[in-house]
């Protein structure tokens, strides 16, 4: 388990200026949302006190409680919980897939890319501050994902994530204008993303991963990093279709700013989950540069919804199906191949060791986008499922 990061002054990492002058500026809201504004949404939503007691954490499964307390508990339990895989990896490792191969590609490209930058720089705050979660505050606090305890709390990576994806979807689907009658619900859609956003920010506090603190602190890396992106997202994607400098240049600043990622003396799976998210990242520009598509019409704008949802669960079965024995076998061959040349070290699994653990992701997942952004489509096309409206050319084919 994480050592209380709240007291424990060994975990800091040396030479951080940014821990040193925000860290006791944060601290205390961290501490005192813990006890209050934690406690009290969890109370409301129908939780008992982690109390040791004996008592179910969830009122739905005491049978002492009455019906509509129960009720109420069992509704919320579901809404939040679903609520909190919004803004997880596993949800954007299906979703941004989704997008490649039934939307648009080069909204899935941009969406990935900003994932990546909003990700890293939320990732790196947390490891810098070593601000605590609300259970190492207050052990009456309900926690859901004990796994993720090994992890800091501040900025919540899962609300900095859902915040600038949903709204930076509403952005470039307005100006995309897809149906190309200036039409586009704008208020509706900010609504909906408005809406996303807020479930996936409370069912933090629901799980009690994360306190208000946190989640503003997220929302407010969204937005510094979202409003940057914006004024950049069209020179990348056209740097990843035009330069061959895209299948190493992402790779070796990657590297960089991994070697460059503030590790805390104890393990987290902090680290890891960056080399995950910067592969994904690094996949899809490699698999841009040699996909080629024309922008509009796109597929879903002229075909019945039926026809639709049939050959996007095709395309679904398919791409999720190659996508997951690429990850199978990269695992296995460079789990194998780092081991070879670091070797073992005894008493300490390789999963937890960095130098294992951190270019496996890196490599796997790199491998794993690459195949779902190029491969994949390319198989679609043999075996019938093709998006109608996409042509896939090597760069050769392009320059003619």
């Amino acid at each position: 388990p994480m050592p209380n990061a709240a007291t424990n002054t060994d975990e800091y990492v040396d030479n951080a200026p940014l821990s040193e002058l925000l860290r006791p500026v944060l601290l205390p809201s961290v501490e005192r949302s813990s006890n209050t504004d934690v406690l009290k949404f969890q109370r409301w939503a129908g939780l008992n006190p982690a109390r040791g007691d004996g008592k179910p954490r969830e009122v739905f499964r005491d049978p002492k409680a009455s019906i509509g307390r129960r009720a109420w508990s069992a509704i919320l339990f579901v809404f939040f919980q679903l609520g909190s895989l919004m803004g997880s990896e596993i949800f954007y490792i299906t979703f941004f897939p989704f997008l490649v191969w039934n939307i648009d590609q080069s909204l899935a490209l941009r969406a990935v890319v900003l994932w990546v930058l909003t990700m890293y720089v939320g990732q790196s705050i947390k490891d810098h501050l070593k601000l605590p979660r609300p259970n190492d505050v207050n052990p009456e606090v309900q926690c859901f994902e004990p796994k993720w305890l090994n992890e800091y709390g501040f900025p919540s990576t899962h609300t900095s994530a859902i915040v600038s994806s949903a709204f930076y979807i509403v952005w470039f689907s307005y100006y995309e204008d897809y149906k190309g009658h200036h039409t586009y619900p704008l208020f509706t859609a900010l609504g909906v993303a408005a809406f996303f956003s807020l479930w996936t920010m409370f069912g933090r506090l629901y799980l009690g991963m994360h306190t208000v603190p946190d989640l503003w602190g997220g929302v407010i890396v969204s937005c510094c990093v979202l409003g940057a992106f914006t004024r950049a997202d069209g020179l990348i994607e056209a740097w990843s279709k035009e330069s061959s400098a895209v299948l190493y240049i992402p790779t070796l600043c990657i590297v960089y700013f991994l070697l460059n990622f503030p590790r805390p003396r104890h393990y987290t799976a902090c680290f890891g989950d960056t080399a995950t998210i910067a592969g994904v990242g690094n996949g899809c520009l490699m698999g841009n540069y040699f996909t080629a598509e024309p922008r509009l019409p796109l597929p879903w704008i002229n075909v019945s919804l039926g026809y639709w949802l049939a050959m996007a669960m095709t395309r679904a079965v398919i791409g999720v199906s190659l996508m997951m024995l690429t990850r199978l076998v990269g695992k296995k061959f460079f789990r194998w191949l780092l081991l070879l040349i670091l070797g073992d070290k005894p008493g300490v699994p390789a999963a937890r060791r960095y130098e294992i653990e951190v270019p496996q992701k890196l490599a796997v997942y790199t491998a794993v986008a690459f195949v779902c952004t190029y491969p994949v489509p390319l198989v679609f096309n043999l075996l019938g499922a093709n998006m109608e409206t996409l042509i896939y050319l090597s760069p050769s084919q392009l320059e003619k």
